[in-house]
């Protein structure tokens, strides 16, 4: 904590080994710690993911907030790269107030609000077994929706790279 540069952290520790890795994906709390500052500052790139209460609203307004002014304070390049909206019930009035929100935070912001994840059973069920959804039940509403998403983030990350080799 005390350290000299604590924020690069990260950056400094999986340098070592993530050359040898497509995809590192570091999951941390909606909370503003030295954990989250870390992986942020290494990342570069933050997917939020946003349950449907005003509170994670508040909370992804927060993780942009501070992606912001981490950029500012170490000149890094931090972005968020999609907002993930989760458990999903359209049956209820917060979630249409909180997608409400999400879609105008989306095009204020010009970051990209990905489909969501629906609220599904299978996934409480599978945690309670210890396995993974995917393990657990491959074609609930779940999983279909995560495929889904993986597909977008997939577009996006191949439209960024094509959009820099165009620009380079």
């Amino acid at each position: 904590m005390g350290n000299v540069a604590r924020e690069h952290a990260f950056t400094q520790l999986f340098s070592m080994v993530d050359k040898n890795y497509d995809v590192v994906l570091i999951d941390v709390s909606p909370s503003i710690t030295l954990l989250q500052t870390c992986a942020m500052v290494y990342a570069e790139q933050v997917l939020i993911p946003i349950g449907m209460d005003t509170l994670s609203f508040q909370g992804a307004m927060a993780s942009i907030e501070a992606s912001r002014s981490l950029n500012q304070l170490l000149r890094a390049n931090i972005r968020t790269v999609g907002l993930l909206p989760v458990m999903v019930d359209r049956r209820l009035a917060m979630t249409t107030t909180v997608l409400e929100g999400l879609e105008g935070l989306s095009v204020g912001m010009n970051i990209p609000l990905l489909h969501a994840i629906r609220t599904d059973q299978n996934v409480t069920k599978a945690a309670r077994a210890g396995q993974f959804l995917i393990d657990y039940d491959p074609k609930c509403k779940a999983v279909e929706d995560y495929h889904q998403v993986a597909d977008e983030l997939q577009f996006l990350f191949k439209e960024e790279v094509h959009g820099r080799t165009a620009n380079t």
